[in-house]
């Protein structure tokens, strides 16, 4: 099956020109990471092992207490981390490097990354392996995330390969942070069996989504693409382009789609979300798009040329670290 519109009418979305310059507009605001450069932190400097058995959590919070971007050379092995590490600003991999988080049981504490209040010229997560252990089996909680975003504005996304999370590859929000998250763009990535979703949009403005990968097939928990305000008055979710990702989807539960609006009742108080578009996608799954039954309404939602094809072949990881490369 295809498109599932399952409340509400698609309608014109506004200011898609807006949206797309946005992409255009955050893709040169952070120059990347080069060796001995004074305004970045190489990890390595400051203790960072990547030996697989190291514990370099402490080494990365270390490199990210200078309040720089975080430069990450591919290492012999991986990186392990025990604990979510809070940067302020950029994080650039160099040579694809894992990171990969010991011992996730669902809880945030078990995040990758976390960028909160962030209000910069533009902050970019490229060239990355992000590993964040789910077994593909586990349900212990759906709070462990790769990429974790909180009220913080010009964020990009791009060039890396998230996987296995307990949680979400990318959450945008929110999350305890009264203002939403706005302008942030998150493209060219693979984004790979997550417990919980892809991307969750949850309080955010000016979102682009684009040629993307989503693979979401060991599981059938939500949606690959969930955009869902929490129930607190506040969240709203508005002026989203979701566009020519490819997606490889098994059936979600209870025929949900793989692409899922949801603004829950009990969010009664807050800004009406929308202004949502869902175009050009392609890639397999039972039902692409619904808006769940139960949500508040949505306005402004348009969904077009939306169409099935085979499945996508995995990202290798030389050609994620190539298109990285070629922004440097």
């Amino acid at each position: 099956m295809g498109e599932c519109l399952r409340h509400g009418t698609p309608r014109a979305a506004p200011r898609l020109l807006a949206l797309a310059g946005l992409a255009m507009a955050l893709a040169s605001r952070a120059s990347p990471a080069t060796p001995g450069d004074a305004g970045w932190a190489d990890v390595t400097a400051f203790g960072a092992v990547g030996d697989g058995v190291t514990d370099d959590t402490a080494a990365f919070a270390r490199a990210a207490a200078t309040g720089k971007g975080l430069r990450v050379p591919r290492s012999s092995a991986h990186y392990k981390v025990t604990s979510k590490i809070r940067v302020h600003g950029s994080v650039h991999g160099v040579g694809m490097p894992e990171i990969r988080m010991y011992g996730a049981d669902g809880k945030e504490s078990h995040s990758i990354f976390e960028l909160r209040d962030y209000d910069g010229a533009g902050a970019v997560f490229s060239g990355l392996h992000l590993n964040g252990g789910w077994d593909g089996a586990g349900a212990a909680g759906e709070w462990s995330h790769l990429i974790l975003i909180k009220g913080s504005r010009n964020v990009t996304i791009e060039h890396n390969l998230l996987e296995r999370p307990y949680g979400d590859c990318v959450l945008v929000g929110g999350e305890g942070v009264p203002a939403p998250s706005q302008n942030v763009v998150i493209r060219d990535n693979e984004l790979s069996e997550p417990r919980r979703c892809t991307v969750a949009l949850v309080s955010a403005k000016q979102v682009v989504i684009e040629r993307n990968v989503h693979r979401k097939r060991l599981s059938n928990y939500v949606s690959a693409v969930d955009l869902e305000p929490n129930p607190n008055g506040l969240d709203v979710v508005n002026g989203v382009s979701i566009r020519d990702n490819t997606f490889d989807c098994a059936a979600m539960a209870y025929h949900g789609p793989a692409v899922a609006l949801y603004d829950p009742p009990g969010n009664a108080g807050a800004p009406q979300s929308g202004n949502v578009t869902v175009a050009d996608n392609r890639g397999a799954w039972e039902n692409f798009f619904g808006v769940v039954d139960g949500s508040r309404p949505w306005v402004n939602v348009s969904v077009s040329n939306n169409r099935p094809a085979p499945p996508p072949q995995a990202f290798h990881r030389d050609q994620l670290e190539r298109r990285a490369a070629s922004q440097r």
